[in-house]
């Protein structure tokens, strides 16, 4: 949908009147009236640059101040009373419809809405024409009736049966459990085949019964109301369970069913439902990973997108352990208990899943920024390294924004996307094509779907397949996979998105259709496993056997006895698991699965570095398992030529100074990384290279920083690596910054909630009560606090990047300046865009606009080129004559001279404006520029937006970008005149594109087009002199018996959501009045 749509509706389960404006910030005004009460109300929404206002029955309910979002516009369709895909339609009524532009007195109408000249759609539903509603504004833009899709229920089809099945026949899927209004979302199976559910607040077991079958669901225990369970793991005997707000810890609940109180581990997170805590996965050394999105990711204006929250992180109930936390969404590590959190990858915006692979690798998921689809509108899967950031909200892929090196490719760019949960099969199950896979639900798509993955340098690259498709309002939330080999998941009835869930779902299996068990799972308690058991699960063919032993023996070694007839004590227990797992590495057979799990719990329990390094050497642990090797042999493996090793081995070794602070750094082993192609080696290095205290210290000898002699540039790619690191250390502050008590951070967007419940107290507490919450800009802190010497330095290098040979660099030097909005820099940023924009926009073929309509000189009153004229202020009328004190001015056709210069009508005042109009027909959607010369002053707008004024006292050329359309591209100009003027036009444009003069709809051209359509006309009409009958803009006479044969598209940007004027008592429906308009003041009711 269009970034400056807007949309006015009821509130779902509430019939509170609301409206939507994505391009805007906040982007919601909502009301706290009901008006879904079976009575008729007169309601108004007026949208303003500053202020949205919403009216019920003449009175004002609701205002929201506002900042408008620098974003694009894109056409759509237009529907009233239904979305534009033909769901969710109005079970109400609905009388008048009128969108207007400018401000209008709201009072309720005695009589039907009348059009004027500030009207650019009214409709009356009273009658009904050929299945049409006539449009009574100038416009003429008829609504015809379509036939809605069937409202599809939020429930399944059937009450036994599912909506969804497998893209493969070989598969099956059967149904578990489905549960009224439980909403289940996270899944995870344990050794012995139980499983185990979050839902909206319940966490359930489903035991296993001895012929594979499940017994009916116990609760174990329920949290706060919208507590949104997304992530489960289990640990020993105890269930770890990641709501919205906290990780908790549920002792004893893997087993026992009674008197199980949780224990608060992680808290402190602002929270919205969809962009906070989600999803847990054990990491191979022991420690538990979690996910979280951006809970204030609504702050800052987005016309330079960059925003930093500011919270923190409290360990345990009592929050002894503190961590202040500055980012924005991110992948986090803690211990078993919940201490030590550290950040493992930034810059993520809503992620889900969250998941391992047999190496080890990391994935998650993250969400697109649907208000914003022209820059974020792609769901994106992403392969995590430590240390690495995503980009949100300063960007969101390398190959979306070729013109900057700060980014990372993800795996693979999802299109728009609601990807959820994510899970890792490598199983002898299924069939071989599903071995070594990543399964992810895609919410949005009804679906299950499937990756295949390979190399591609020091990350991956995936490539989608279908899995299990839904139908009906069937969407797949949670996986998982358990040790059988079969997939588990969740499955929401949802016709779409909503804040919390409050729905039917089902929790199914998908398992082979013939039954087949050539690889049976044999349950066992892990915890009850003898250390042989353990150690000889680790060569099973199923990696979920693998990974459940492994972290069974990872818990024996750091934790206490669990079984009962352990009696062991710690350092027995480490010595025996440390024999057989030594025994067990040197006598392995490289092809052994085991291999992996044993290398790394070998580092684990290998504390001399000469075993290390012996068994690396044997199992070339640096090159067949990188990050291996980054967490337990990166610190001591010798002769690693890294220019010659592959990317993922370099790419290790970086992770593992990222993590280690106390390494030594020197720039030079660095710099290849930096100027390099690889996406995720040169964001890497450089964020090394900029955060390391040593390499920016003065050297008292030479009173040089040791990062000078690196970083002094010598190619085109250095120079580029050098503004990156120099870039990256003045606008990335660390994620542990605590801004200044005198820089002011807020959040006051109604998306995040700072007062939580939380299960273990009795009362919400406020996160701001207990620290410093909220938001700040780059610029925001950089010109609030003092600078030191060596960032003034470092913006001075940046200054005098701009004027580097090298394009690149320049870019990468304006986008970092441009970050800080220093009052010294933005004059000198603003020439620099100005003039590259002017290169660019040269290299493009001209075409010049050799005739235009013209109309004019409107006398500028006080305000000067400020005041508004006619032309501007409403829907073009080449048939208008508007009064100009004593006379009245038309539109003309004007053409150029031989020199393509237009000659203006004279104007006796010293200040007037003239209008131009014309329409650039496009073929596809594209970047083009108006070359205008010859003028001081402009302003422009395409298809009725306005691009904005271009002052140019030296009346030198002047480039306007214009973002072609498909179709249609309706163009006005207006120009400030003082005398003299002879402005030229032309187009540039690398696409083929026409040129063309709007028609003016006069009696004679309509009615040849009336009877060229075979259309019955009345012949009285034809003997009316229209131009005499049509004065100001305004026509004495209506043709009664013309019928619009054609639907003309409105130039606006148009809506995407749908409205009603009231409704049947008891209903509640998200769909209202649909409507749209170009952003600016305007008002429909």
């Amino acid at each position: 949908s269009s970034a400056t749509h807007w949309e006015l509706f009821t509130e779902a389960g509430s019939g509170k009147l609301s409206a939507y404006v994505p391009g805007a910030t906040p982007d919601h005004v909502r009301s706290n009236i009901d008006i879904c009460d079976g009575q008729w109300h007169f309601l108004a929404f007026i949208d303003e640059p500053a202020r949205l206002r919403l009216f019920i029955d003449g009175k004002q309910v609701a205002e929201q101040k506002i900042t408008t979002k620098n974003v694009t516009g894109t056409p759509g369709g237009f529907a009233i009373g239904q979305l534009v895909e033909g769901t969710l339609g109005c079970d109400g009524l609905i009388d008048d419809v009128r969108i207007s532009r400018g401000v209008r007195k709201i009072a309720v109408p005695t009589e039907p809405l009348p059009a004027d000249d500030a009207t650019f759609g009214l409709w009356h539903f009273d009658s009904l024409k050929e299945q049409r509603f006539e449009d009574h504004s100038k416009l003429k833009n008829s609504i015809g009736m379509t036939e809605p899709k069937p409202i599809v229920p939020e429930g399944p089809s059937s009450p036994d049966k599912l909506d969804c099945e497998p893209a493969d026949p070989r598969l099956k899927v059967r149904l578990i459990d489905r549960s009224p209004d439980d909403a289940y979302m996270a899944v995870k199976c344990d050794s012995e085949g139980r499983l185990f559910v979050g839902g909206r607040e319940g966490v359930f077991v489903f035991e296993r019964k001895s012929d594979g079958s499940f017994a009916p669901k116990q609760e174990l225990y329920r949290f706060p109301p919208d507590s949104i369970i997304m992530g489960l793991e289990y640990r020993g005997n105890d269930l770890y369970v990641l709501t919205s707000s906290a990780l908790y810890r549920l002792p004893g609940a893997r087993i026992e069913r009674k008197n199980i109180k949780p224990e608060r581990l992680l808290w402190g997170l602002p929270v919205d439902l969809h962009v906070s805590f989600h999803c847990l996965a054990w990491g191979p050394e022991g420690d538990l990973y979690l996910n979280h999105g951006d809970p204030l990711l609504n702050y800052g204006d987005f016309s330079r997108p960059d925003h930093w929250g500011h919270w923190t992180l409290y360990s345990g109930r009592d929050g002894l352990e503190r961590r202040t936390y500055t980012g924005v969404g991110a992948v986090l590590r803690v211990s078993p208990d919940g201490s030590n959190p550290r950040v493992v990858a930034t810059g993520l915006r809503g992620p889900v899943g969250l998941t391992f692979d047999k190496h080890w690798n990391l994935f998650t998921n993250d969400n697109d920024h649907e208000s914003m689809p022209d820059r974020y509108g792609h769901g994106r899967l992403l392969h995590v390294v430590p240390g690495i950031d995503f980009g949100w909200p300063r960007g969101w892929a390398a190959s979306l924004s070729p013109e900057r090196s700060d980014l990372v490719e993800p795996m693979a760019l999802l299109g728009r996307s609601v990807p959820v949960g994510l899970a890792y099969y490598d199983e002898p199950y299924l069939p071989a094509e599903y071995r070594e896979n990543l399964i992810m639900a895609r919410w949005e798509r009804r679906a299950i779907v499937r990756y295949t993955y390979k190399k591609r340098g020091a990350s991956f690259e995936a490539q989608e397949h279908p899995f299990l498709n839904g139908s009906g309002t069937a969407r797949p939330t949670g996986v998982t996979v358990g040790p059988d080999g079969r997939i588990y998941a969740t499955i929401h009835y949802l016709a779409g998105n909503v804040w919390s869930p409050k729905c039917v779902s089902d929790l199914v299996v998908i398992e082979r259709a013939d039954g087949n068990e050539e690889t049976k799972y044999e349950p066992y308690d892990v915890t009850k496993a003898t250390a042989k058991k353990l150690v000889d699960e680790l060569s099973k063919a199923s990696f979920q056997c693998r990974n459940d032993a492994h972290l069974e023996v990872l818990r024996r070694i750091e934790a206490a006895p669990c079984a009962e007839n352990d009696v062991m004590n710690d350092k027995q227990r480490r010595d025996e698991f440390f024999r057989l797992v030594n025994t067990a590495c040197f006598e392995l057979d490289k092809a052994d699965p085991a291999q992996p799990h044993l290398t790394m719990l070998f580092g684990q329990l290998m504390p001399h570095p000469a075993s290390k390094n012996q068994l690396a050497a044997k199992l070339d642990v640096e090159s067949r398992f990188p990050t291996i090797a980054a967490r337990h042999f990166g610190k001591i493996v010798d002769g690693l030529e890294l220019d010659d090793a592959p990317p993922d081995v370099q790419c290790g070794f970086l992770q593992m100074i990222a993590n280690s602070p106390q390494v030594p750094v020197c720039g030079e082993p660095f710099l290849p990384f930096a100027r390099c192609d690889d996406t995720y080696l040169r964001h890497l290095s450089r964020r090394i290279l900029s955060q390391n205290s040593d390499l920016w210290a003065i050297d008292t000898a030479t009173r040089k920083r040791k990062i000078d002699y690196e970083i002094e540039p010598k190619d085109e790619r250095e120079r580029v690596a050098a503004i990156n690191i120099i870039g990256t250390r003045l606008t990335v502050p660390p994620n542990d910054y605590y801004p200044p008590p005198s820089l002011p951070i807020e959040y006051a967007h109604g998306n995040a909630t700072f007062k939580l419940q939380y299960a273990d107290e009795k009362h919400p507490i406020d996160l701001r009560k207990l620290g410093r919450v909220g938001s700040f800009t780059t610029a925001e802190l950089w010109n609030h606090r003092e600078r030191t010497k060596e960032q003034e330095q470092l913006f001075q290098l940046l200054l005098k990047a701009l004027n580097d040979p090298a394009e690149p660099v320049q870019t990468q030097a304006a986008y970092y300046l441009g970050l800080l909005r220093d009052p010294r820099s933005e004059p000198v940023l603003e020439k620099w865009r100005s003039d590259r924009q002017a290169r660019l926009f040269r290299g493009m073929p001209a075409r010049p606009v050799t005739s235009a309509w013209a109309v004019g000189p409107f006398i500028d009153l006080k305000p000067g080129f400020a005041t508004a004229h006619p032309p501007e202020q409403g829907v073009i009328d080449l048939n208008a004559a508007y009064p100009m004190f004593f006379k009245r001015l038309g539109w003309q056709v004007i053409k150029t001279d031989a020199g393509l210069h237009f000659a203006l009508a004279p104007s006796v005042a010293k200040s007037s404006s003239h209008y131009l109009h014309f329409a650039v027909h496009a073929n596809v959607r594209g970047p083009a520029a108006l070359e205008l010369s010859g003028l001081t002053a402009v302003k422009v707008w395409q298809r009725g937006r306005a691009l904005g004024e271009f002052h140019n006292p030296k009346a030198e050329t002047i480039f306007v970008p214009l973002d072609l359309q498909p179709g249609t591209n309706d163009l006005l100009i207006r120009i400030a005149a003082t005398g003299g003027e002879k402005p030229g036009i032309a187009l540039r444009s690398r696409q083929d594109v026409q040129i063309a003069l709007p028609e003016k709809l006069d009696a004679s051209l309509l009615a040849d087009r009336l009877k060229s359509a075979g259309a019955e006309v009345d012949p009285a009409f034809f003997r009316v002199d229209w131009s005499k009958e049509y004065v100001a803009g305004k026509c004495r006479k209506r043709p009664q018996a013309i019928r619009r044969s054609e639907l003309c598209p409105l130039s606006r940007d148009h809506g995407r959501r749908i409205g009603r004027r009231c409704a049947e008592p008891g209903r509640r429906e998200k769909a209202l009045h649909r409507a749209a308009c170009r952003r600016g003041h305007c008002v429909a009711e």
